[in-house]
């Protein structure tokens, strides 16, 4: 046996693989765990784009042919769990904390849509949860092959886990949540000082937050979600 120069055509630019193993681990850790990727690794990116599809789906049943497509729905769920995330616990742990904390900034008042403008990424739809976790969600049986629905087990997951919790407290399987995202909604006007969304979220890192609190999640919304104007008419967006 004997060594040779390495073949500057193999060879590594960077740090991140000095030992060129990449390729080699790479494709062991495909096989063993085939349904993640390097930035779908947070639990909390899952659980929203869970609801986020369970909540599209629901508007959209609501309105019916008048409802807005999956992808801008979920755009606009997207968008109020990171101002409330931020809001609540000053959770910069997300894509698009930046224009969340600007938006925040300028006034108690946020517009929730699909328009550029209004996205809280330069382009939400392939940098957000949309384009990163949507596959992943698939790969692991949550979301239908090919659909933008959750899968029967995935359903009644949010439903058994989340949603029980919520109708509990009063606080009507997420009714609220909907008005937010579907025609009702639009711009959301913050109550002061209020805690809007939930002390503890879904899947948090927290060690004290490993499960959603249901008194939080409803005292919270009932008092926030309440005070949004019902009269904006629904962002016509569409993508």
């Amino acid at each position: 046996m004997f060594l040779t120069d390495i073949d500057s055509r193999a060879a590594i630019r960077g740090s991140r693989d000095p030992l060129g193993l990449v390729p080699v681990w790479g494709s062991f850790g495909r096989r063993v765990v085939g349904n993640l990727t390097t930035v779908t690794g947070s639990v909390r990116g899952f659980t929203t784009t869970l609801l986020g599809y369970y909540f599209a789906r629901e508007v959209q049943e609501r309105e019916g042919g008048k409802a807005e497509s999956t992808l801008v729905l979920f755009l606009k769920f997207e968008q109020l769990a990171a101002y409330c995330r931020y809001h609540v616990k000053k959770d910069g742990e997300f894509r698009g904390v930046e224009r969340v904390k600007k938006v925040l900034a300028g006034g108690d008042v946020v517009t929730l849509s699909a328009r550029t403008e209004d996205q809280i990424l330069s382009n939400q739809k392939v940098y957000g949860l949309w384009g990163l976790f949507s596959v992943a969600s698939r790969a692991s049986g949550l979301l239908e092959r090919d659909e933008g629905i959750l899968t029967s087990t995935a359903r009644e997951f949010v439903e058994r886990q989340y949603l029980a919790l919520l109708s509990k407290e009063g606080f009507r399987d997420g009714r609220e949540v909907v008005d937010c995202c579907g025609s009702r909604g639009g711009r959301s006007t913050w109550p002061g000082s209020t805690r809007v969304w939930c002390e503890r979220w879904p899947g948090s890192s927290n060690r004290d937050c490993r499960r959603p609190s249901a008194s939080s999640i409803a005292s919270t919304w009932r008092s926030a979600v309440r005070r949004i104007p019902r009269k904006v008419g629904r962002d016509s967006s569409r993508a």
